[in-house]
């Protein structure tokens, strides 16, 4: 029976959905919480369609290019150009194709890229159609999400990966209330407690999250906790100034009941 990877899934039927599912498919990828769209329908992208960070932090861009004909170095090369144009650092410009492998193309673009790189420009790289299913096939949840009449087939072994992302999750964000006050208390005041401890606490549980939720089920959650680094950053002048960040760090824990069991990943 052919894998998921192998199956012809239906490619998006418009350039808006190609975009969603790069997003979705390159966060689970890079465990990235900063991919995002680059504007919206009709404003200038200067050839990048998404902008974020990759897997280890580098600043890149991702043009989408949903194809039905040849896919040619020419038109990278024209997205390279509108590139050039955008209004910040990227290392690497990626362009992303629902065309398949393409082994001579590939050479081209890398013999490019490596002129490039050499003086002092951004690389380029190329993202096919089989690169954002992989993506995709990292989170079941993010899947389903872009396709629902597909069901990825259960695994007998243990996915380590989201087992610790699991565990993660679970463990920082069961009491992160309580963990705000022990830092900003009068506990961690008598202590000096560094409030960058909470702040270091809050990304991980972001990544964690986007990697084991859907998108649509893990965006209330990221933005509760930003606001809950936002509120604590404010100046208090009063307790009740504090409610705010209560109220977003007990939405936290209480939609952790969105999270895979542990017994599920197993």
């Amino acid at each position: 029976m052919p894998t998921i990877k192998e199956m012809q899934l239906p490619k998006p039927a418009n350039w808006q959905d190609f975009e969603t599912i790069v997003v979705d498919a390159y966060s689970q990828r890079w465990k990235s919480t900063t991919l995002q769209k680059n504007g919206r329908s009709g404003q200038k992208q200067h050839g990048v369609d998404i902008y974020g960070h990759d897997d280890i932090g580098r600043p890149i861009g991702i043009q989408c290019k949903r194809f039905q004909g040849a896919f040619t170095l020419d038109v990278i090369e024209k997205e390279v150009i509108a590139a050039e144009k955008f209004k910040g650092q990227l290392v690497t410009l990626f362009v992303a194709t629902t065309v398949d492998y393409d082994g001579p193309l590939q050479e081209k673009v890398r013999l490019l890229s490596d002129k490039r790189v050499a003086s002092g420009k951004f690389a380029i790289a190329l993202i096919f159609w089989g690169d954002v299913v992989s993506g995709l096939c990292l989170n079941p949840a993010v899947f389903k999400a872009h396709y629902p009449q597909v069901t990825l087939p259960l695994s007998s072994e243990v996915d380590r990966e989201r087992l610790v992302a699991a565990l993660e999750a679970g463990y920082y964000g069961a009491d992160l209330w309580s963990y705000v006050c022990l830092v900003f208390g009068e506990v961690g005041q008598m202590a000096n407690a560094d409030p960058d401890e909470l702040y270091a606490t809050l990304p991980a549980i972001e990544r964690r999250v986007l990697q084991l939720l859907a998108p649509a089920d893990a965006e209330p959650i990221i933005e509760s906790l930003r606001e809950i680094r936002t509120g604590c950053e404010a100046p208090k002048r009063r307790k009740s100034d504090w409610d705010p960040v209560e109220d977003h760090a007990k939405r936290v824990q209480s939609k952790r009941a969105a999270i895979p069991p542990l017994n599920a990943l197993a």
